[in-house]
């Protein structure tokens, strides 16, 4: 069987990045209505208006894909580091 390696500190680096990444999504919030408001123009702001509700959709998703890899990458690695510690205690 062929030796699998693993780089910790990457693996921790990777869900860093990705927590790092939903939080900002979560902080984006709606800055949209705002610009709607301000275009004076009501067809125009409808669209702005449509186009920040359809992104706040997808920002959610973005942001629950970002945390849901995060954990699944820190689980990984803490499974590899647990088999690891196991397999040299023996």
């Amino acid at each position: 069987m062929p030796d699998v390696s693993l780089d910790y500190a990457v693996l921790r680096g990777a869900v860093t990045n990705l927590e790092y990444v939903a939080k900002q999504f979560e902080a984006s919030g709606d800055t949209a209505s705002a610009a709607a408001a301000a275009t004076g123009h009501q067809h125009l702001s409808g669209r702005v208006q449509e186009f920040a509700d359809n992104w706040d959709d997808t920002r959610g998703r973005f942001r629950r894909a970002a945390e849901d890899l995060a954990k699944s990458i820190d689980e990984i690695r803490d499974a590899f580091e647990t088999f690891d510690d196991e397999a040299a205690s023996h």
